[in-house]
């Protein structure tokens, strides 16, 4: 019995189609307590799933490998298709609005709303670059990083005019600040 609807594996039988490249993001810690009793196999669930839109959907192409460069956020994905494999990449992250008040230095920049997200997004010790802005948030800094905080930046990140401030409370758990050109309010 084949596959009727299949475009290209009748011997393999029935098989659901369209193929879909999908990303499917768990927590660390469900798959953790996986590891150690804590939870089933089948408990985890993704907290997130993404297509792949650029990846072949024929049936002919599979995922041989995937690799993600920290410092870019990029993601490569190598498919199997026939005798021409290829390499797709993928920006993940955050959206590169350089008109954002706020960013994370690296390459490319990752820019950002507010500090709080900026401070969630770093993934270890590092720098928030932040422009001449009134940020009206409470920050809280929880996590055992170095953070510096260089504010007062012009709309390009390329010149110091002023200052950066913030509206709210700013509160230091866990960590370390060094803070250029903040004003608290």
């Amino acid at each position: 019995m084949g596959a009727p609807n299949h475009p290209t594996m009748e011997q393999k039988g029935p098989t659901p189609t369209p193929y879909v490249h999908q990303v499917w993001a768990y927590d660390a810690d469900d798959l953790v307590a996986v590891k150690n009793g804590q939870m089933q196999h089948w408990e985890p669930r993704p907290y997130a799933t993404w297509t792949l839109d650029d990846m072949d959907t024929s049936g002919c192409a599979d995922t041989r490998s995937a690799g993600y460069d920290v410092s870019t956020r990029m993601l490569y994905v190598t498919q199997g298709f026939s005798d021409f494999p290829r390499v797709d990449v993928y920006q993940i992250g955050y959206p590169t609005d350089i008109s954002a008040p706020a960013r994370i230095p690296v390459i490319p920049p990752l820019y950002f709303n507010n500090l709080t997200d900026t401070y969630e997004a770093l993934l270890g010790d590092g720098t928030i670059q932040a422009r001449e802005f009134f940020f009206e948030e409470d920050l809280t800094l929880d996590r055992n990083v170095a953070l510096i905080l260089d504010g007062g930046y012009d709309s390009l990140y390329s010149t110091y005019i002023g200052r950066t401030v913030i509206k709210g409370r700013l509160t230091i758990i866990g960590g370390s600040l060094t803070a250029t050109r903040p004003e608290i309010r």
